[in-house]
């Protein structure tokens, strides 16, 4: 039987354009948050500032050029740009005419939301009237798959999966089957999220104390709200061995599941995605998890970790330097492991300090150290009980 392998990697992220620079603020152990807010809808407050991960040096003109860009979302140029810089590294065309035989698949937890409340807030402050009617087609979750696709010229299957943290690895199990079932030939799979007015706000009444984007920190308060796009290339090996492309990384298994206690979700996910992989726990080389300084999903990730790994297995979390960027964040840290896998490197956990001596043991870095070779798991949990994990090898 095939196999579904990742030939090409993008991101943007608050560390910039591109793998590299992701890549070099968590060697460098940059924390990338600052005070900041998003500009309020007609008729509503300011809100007061809050720690943030922006994407505030993200020009997409300089990636993609002028043409047809002008309507894009913040979040469909944020997918666009990440997915122009992954077909460079697998090596296919930006742009087609008809490819029919290319998928696009995204996952986002609140694309389309800013521009639906804009819209909404300005037709309540100011009438009809004031409504820009090409607004209207931005306001769904599937934008940016839709305005990729249309600029990119991808007329093969499109799919957007919505569904908070995990969307953005269930967007990768999506496409890997797709692929397997013969229904395209490649997919560029992603995610993007952006931060808008109202989760923020929602955010602002509920503020927790404590230090804010500490992962598995004892003095953790919350993570810090991010902003992001991930994308891989994904095809089969049969079609990465025709083009001669290089394999970055194989899907060895991609697993999701519920629960209402999200440890139990957790674990639950973890052992089937091992498990499916032909992957023992001791063989891991390393986990990229999604821990960002919730002091219970901290918790119950920790709690799934330590229960489902060799106790040495280094754990690395990278939202305290990124931020906690919601569907985004799975994809992004699938483009860290294959990074990591490549330099056999994996780098610290921006924000921890002191590890919570109340929580299970794990071998968070606490420092960029070298790495075994071997599997590489990625896990997101989202505060809904609803876990991901995906293994590559």
């Amino acid at each position: 039987m095939t196999d579904v392998v990742i030939t090409g990697t993008g991101a943007v992220t608050a560390a910039g354009v591109g793998t590299d620079q992701l890549w070099q603020a968590l060697l460098d152990g940059r924390a990338l948050a600052s005070p900041g807010s998003i500009d309020p809808p007609a008729g509503m407050p300011p809100l007061a500032p809050v720690p943030i991960a922006v994407l505030d040096r993200f020009e997409p003109r300089e990636v993609l050029g002028a043409k047809g860009i002008r309507l894009l979302t913040r979040e469909s140029a944020a997918f666009a740009v990440s997915a122009t810089l992954a077909c460079r590294e697998a090596g296919i065309p930006e742009r087609h005419e008809d490819a029919a035989e290319i998928a696009t698949v995204v996952g986002t937890d609140t694309a389309g939301l800013h521009d639906y409340v804009d819209l909404f807030a300005t037709r309540c402050d100011s009438g009809t009237h004031e409504v820009n009617p090409a607004q209207g087609p931005l306001t769904g979750p599937n934008t940016p798959a839709a305005q990729y696709s249309i600029w990119a010229g991808v007329t093969g299957p499109n799919h957007t999966v919505s569904g908070g943290s995990t969307a953005g690895l269930d967007a990768v199990d999506l496409a890997r089957r797709l692929l397997l079932a013969g229904r395209a030939r490649l997919s560029v799979t992603g995610a993007t999220d952006t931060l808008s007015y109202l989760p923020l706000a929602l955010r602002a009444s509920g503020a927790a104390a404590g230090r804010p984007g500490a992962p598995f920190d004892q003095e953790r308060g919350a993570s810090i709200p991010g902003e992001a796009a991930g994308v891989v290339v994904l095809e089969t090996t049969d079609s990465a061995r025709r083009r001669s492309a290089p394999v970055l990384a194989r899907i060895g298994a991609v697993h999701s599941a519920f629960d209402v206690d999200p440890a139990a979700a957790a674990r639950r996910v973890l052992g089937e995605a091992l498990e499916s992989a032909r992957v023992s726990p001791a063989d891991v080389a390393a986990v990229i998890c999604g821990a960002g300084g919730d002091p219970d999903l901290d918790a119950a990730e920790a709690i799934a970790l330590s229960g489902s790994l060799a106790r040495d297995t280094p754990v690395c979390a990278i939202a305290g330097s990124i931020g906690a960027c919601a569907a985004a964040s799975g994809v992004v840290q699938i483009v860290l492991a294959v990074r990591a896998g490549r330099e056999r490197t994996i780098p610290a956990s921006v924000g921890l300090r002191v590890f919570d001596p109340r929580l299970p043991p794990l071998a968070v870095t606490t420092r960029t150290s070298p790495l075994r070779e071997g599997p590489i798991l990625v896990h997101v949990l989202d505060p809904s009980g609803r876990a991901a994990a995906v293994v590559l090898t």
